[in-house]
């Protein structure tokens, strides 16, 4: 299985961006609670869907 790491490094971008955005937008937080909301979720959604997509690899896997 190869990662392709440019990949993960724009989904995490967009969504820090799109999750800054919402953050002081509509959630009204300010300061350092928007900055640690915006990467908590940027950091940990591209992780989650690469274990995703690593799950969906071993399950197609056929093992001899």
């Amino acid at each position: 299985m190869k990662i392709d790491f440019l990949k993960m490094f724009i989904k995490s971008t967009i969504l820090f961006v799109l999750v800054l955005f919402i953050a002081d937008k509509f959630l009204d937080y300010k300061g350092i609670k928007t900055m640690v909301y915006a990467v908590s979720l940027a950091v940990s959604i591209p992780f989650v869907s690469l274990g995703i997509d690593y799950l969906k690899y071993c399950l197609r896997e056929k093992h001899v």
